[in-house]
């Protein structure tokens, strides 16, 4: 039960917007922002990894991304609505499977060691099983997270439509030479 003081503290405190739609059952946008551009760009160098492989494979010339040095976030198409929708369902089954509200591991007010991009990020990694997590950096926070499965994969076209194009292209001509996948 919030109490006049609790009001008055939660809405002088940065954050106190996220947290207000938290507790209207609106799931932390900053988080979810987070989420998704992880989803998103994750997603979306890996098929175009999987471009550039087949694209030796049938020794075909084609125009990717340098990844060499860059930072992936910076290089991506901006994240598209459909990895925003995919990440607020993310978000909601960590909240269902573990039968808690992800706002509740929010510390109120600043608190330097935590960082709604950081935590948002590191769940939705943790969610494809890259092996990185917030507890790489942080104390564990002991929530289950359920594995997406690859399910983010198609994120990748919404965001960069030419990208299923080619390798639509390049699949067509794997089976033209008649090379196995």
């Amino acid at each position: 039960m919030w109490d006049l003081k609790d009001v008055l503290n939660l809405l002088g405190t940065p954050g106190h917007e996220a947290r207000r739609q938290a507790q209207a059952g609106e799931p932390d946008p900053t988080i979810v922002e987070a989420m998704a551009r992880a989803f998103f760009v994750s997603s979306w160098a890996d098929e175009w990894e999987e471009a550039d492989r087949l694209a030796d494979e049938v020794d075909v010339e084609i125009e990717s991304p340098n990844f060499m040095g860059a930072e992936l976030m910076n290089i991506a198409p901006e994240t598209p609505p459909e990895a925003i929708e995919f990440a607020t369902n993310f978000y909601r089954d960590i909240e269902r499977s573990n039968n808690v509200d992800l706002e509740t591991f929010i510390p109120p007010g600043e608190d330097e060691d935590f960082n709604r991009d950081e935590f948002g990020h590191y769940l939705a990694m943790e969610g494809m099983g890259h092996g990185v997590g917030w507890y790489d950096s942080h104390e564990h926070h002991g929530l289950e997270i359920p594995h997406t499965a690859g399910m983010e994969t198609e994120l990748a076209y919404a965001g960069d439509p030419e990208l299923l194009e080619i390798l639509n292209d390049l699949a067509e001509m794997r089976e033209e030479e008649g090379l196995e996948r």
